[in-house]
């Protein structure tokens, strides 16, 4: 449900920076690490302050682990 508004949110004004993050943040959480990078990465593109746009780069790198790890598989 979350997501749904979110995605709504987002159709209904791609700009806003915030909601592209909660979005990726919620995609993340359901475990749609690609959808939850390529959100990230939209809202990198809106975002002006240094703090805002270091904060969604962590969650860049973490969500990319996880996809790295993903196709690895479990390491024995």
């Amino acid at each position: 449900e979350a997501i749904r508004q979110l995605e709504q949110a987002v159709q209904k004004d791609p700009q806003l920076p915030e909601i592209q993050e909660h979005l990726g943040d919620a995609y993340h959480r359901d475990g749609r690490y690609r959808s939850a990078l390529t959100t990230y990465e939209k809202a990198i593109k809106a975002l002006v302050i240094p703090g805002e746009v270091s904060r969604v780069r962590g969650k860049i790198e973490s969500v990319s682990r996880l996809v790295r790890q993903s196709r690895v598989g479990p390491s024995k």
